[in-house]
């Protein structure tokens, strides 16, 4: 057991900051070295293509590629598949902050249709510059291009976002309480019966993890951990 010829782990980064990514990296190699062959199931692409010699893509339930990372980098249709060279949002060098407070340093960021994409901010304001930047006017340095559907363009210029209101540092699933309790403590401070309902409409978007209510949010498995975060988010309510 503490010397395995194969090692399978999946969705080993989920839920860890950049750092600890990194870290996990470090030793997911360091073992490997050793002569422990490992398959690694994983939706952070950095991660597979600094530490992986070879990578299979799979895309709704099928083989997209396989090769070195070097050639699934340059693979057409894993690139059509994760690119955004048709993005409906494009930003390039995007710099904004609040005065002299700098918050954005040189964002690169593409969206492309049918894509969702996640901008993660530790900022107190209500609106943060990224949605200002973005959705209202340009940032202080750096160039964007926008090409939102026309029934979308109100919400863009609206800069709309979400955001939980209760922050805290890490991952925001709490391992020990229900998948229930995670989202009614998500929208604490929402009246009863509206944070209620949010629930039941979060659940609704995620059958997955619906039937999982009553179980502790540490039981399920990472991508559905990630699920409950978005769920969380809807149950925080509209930013205002």
């Amino acid at each position: 057991m503490l010397d395995p010829d194969f090692l399978l782990l999946d969705e080993p980064a989920a839920g860890l900051s950049g750092d600890e990514i990194e870290r996990l990296g470090l030793l997911i190699k360091a073992i490997s070295r050793r002569g422990t062959a490992v398959l690694l199931v994983e939706h952070h692409a950095d991660l597979i293509f600094e530490i992986c010699d070879q990578v299979t893509v799979l895309n709704l339930g099928r083989v997209l590629a396989a090769g070195t990372p070097a050639e699934i980098r340059v693979h057409k249709e894993v690139v059509s598949a994760i690119s955004a060279s048709e993005a409906l949002l494009a930003v390039s060098s995007l710099q904004a902050g609040y005065g002299k407070i700098r918050v954005l340093h040189g964002v690169d960021l593409a969206v492309a249709r049918g894509e969702v994409v996640a901008l993660l901010v530790q900022t107190a304001p209500a609106r943060p510059p990224p949605a200002r930047a973005l959705g209202i006017a340009a940032g202080d340095r750096g160039t964007s291009a926008v090409r939102w559907p026309r029934h979308h363009r109100h919400h863009a210029a609206r800069g709309r976002t979400r955001r939980p209101r209760a922050r805290h540092r890490g991952p925001s699933v709490f391992t020990q309480i229900s998948v229930t309790d995670n989202l009614l403590l998500a929208g604490y401070d929402l009246p009863r019966g509206e944070r209620a309902a949010r629930v039941e409409e979060a659940l609704s978007f995620f059958p997955e993890i619906a039937a999982k209510r009553h179980e502790r949010g540490g039981a399920l498995s990472g991508g559905q951990q990630q699920m409950l975060t978005v769920a969380q988010v809807w149950c925080a309510g509209r930013a205002s």
